[in-house]
């Protein structure tokens, strides 16, 4: 499926999920559809696939298991050996292994069937297990986000499509690369490099930022940088339309007592459940400078409980990066220390008004 067909299937699907009259909904779908009987037929088939689903995540989303689990482990990594779970293909993509296992979905390293057609793509799939309306709707965001950016630190939707089973799907362009804070420690990138790498991520943030998209999820998992040393931001699953014209249902917004988002890398806003601005991505921009600076995160949550771990985010001071990196200790005192301890102020208004501040100030 093309990407402007998915795109359009995608718009029509939001739309008709607001309509609760069943007469009322089909009258939207003929007319957004006009004479195209696939295009109506794909329609019915995703929505078709979230109703059926509705109420087989509840009791997860209610829990702090993800919560749990992010704590101990941001992301579990697969070992690449294709597993009796794994789908031989996926449309009309075959799937080669496992690359991760997210809270919603898979992605798999997967390429197209046709021979003249080798290009590898990654495929992010709803989970069979947790297949509830809730998560179909956050992927039905995610595309519709993903569709809406194009910036060459942003890696790019492709594609998208339902499986045969229901589920949603869309393909991405596959970064065959490591989290930023790894590919910095196994280079040995020197103080100028890490801070090049950081300007990359402050201007695609900025540049989302401009599109009305705040990312909300910044961390080195979803940042990362390739053998020749280009920086791709990946996975805007939990990102958030900025548009005032959005009311809250458009948004999606997060279920109570379920939390989207990585506490290492968290907003103090985050974790008060205060609005979510541009400002919140500034923050994680500022923990992630500091760690490049450091190679060390700002708050050590090893060990601790969720109630412990959200007093340190709510209230500890880290130290200065000068402080911290005794080798760089003369580079970072003054301005790189005063540039980074903004950055991650725990007030918001206090901190820079916009990516690009911090990056030019960087």
């Amino acid at each position: 499926m093309e990407k402007q067909r998915w795109q359009k299937i995608g718009q029509i699907v939001d739309g008709a999920l607001e309509i609760e009259d069943k007469d009322s909904r089909t009258a939207f779908i003929k007319e957004k559809c006009k004479d195209d009987r696939s295009l109506i037929t794909e329609v019915y088939s995703f929505i078709h696939s979230i109703e059926e689903s509705d109420g087989l995540w509840e009791d997860l989303l209610n829990s702090n298991m993800v919560i749990a689990d992010d704590m101990a482990d941001e992301m579990s990594q697969d070992s690449g050996i294709i597993n009796h779970s794994s789908p031989e293909s996926i449309g009309p993509y075959r799937v080669k292994k496992l690359l991760a296992k997210g809270g919603m979905g898979n992605i798999y390293l997967a390429e197209r069937k046709e021979a003249d057609f080798h290009k590898n793509v990654a495929i992010k799939i709803v989970r069979r297990e947790i297949n509830s309306q809730v998560t179909i709707q956050r992927f039905i965001q995610e595309r519709s986000i993903l569709s809406s950016l194009n910036h060459p630190n942003i890696a790019q939707l492709l594609d998208g499509g339902i499986t045969k089973d229901g589920r949603p799907y869309f393909v991405m362009e596959y970064i065959d690369g490591v989290p930023i804070t790894e590919y910095c420690s196994k280079k040995s990138c020197d103080l100028s490099e890490r801070l090049s790498l950081f300007r990359h991520m402050c201007d695609a943030v900025q540049y989302a930022h401009t599109n009305f998209v705040v990312h909300r999820d910044l961390k080195p998992s979803n940042i990362l940088v390739n053998r020749d040393g280009n920086l791709k931001i990946l996975d805007f699953g939990i990102a958030k339309l900025t548009d005032g014209k959005l009311d809250e249902k458009t948004l999606i917004q997060t279920r109570e007592g379920y939390r989207m988002l990585s506490l290492n890398y968290a907003a103090p806003e985050q974790i008060t459940g205060e609005p979510v601005t541009t400002s919140t991505d500034v923050y994680s921009l500022g923990l992630l400078l500091y760690e490049l600076l450091t190679n060390e995160r700002a708050y050590s949550l090893k060990n601790k409980n969720l109630v412990e771990a959200e007093k340190i985010i709510r209230e500890s001071e880290p130290k200065k990066p000068s402080l911290v990196n005794k080798e760089w200790q003369n580079r970072l005192r003054g301005d790189v220390d005063a540039i980074t301890m903004k950055a991650i102020r725990k007030e918001p208004e206090q901190r820079y008004e916009s990516a690009r501040l911090l990056l030019d100030d960087i």
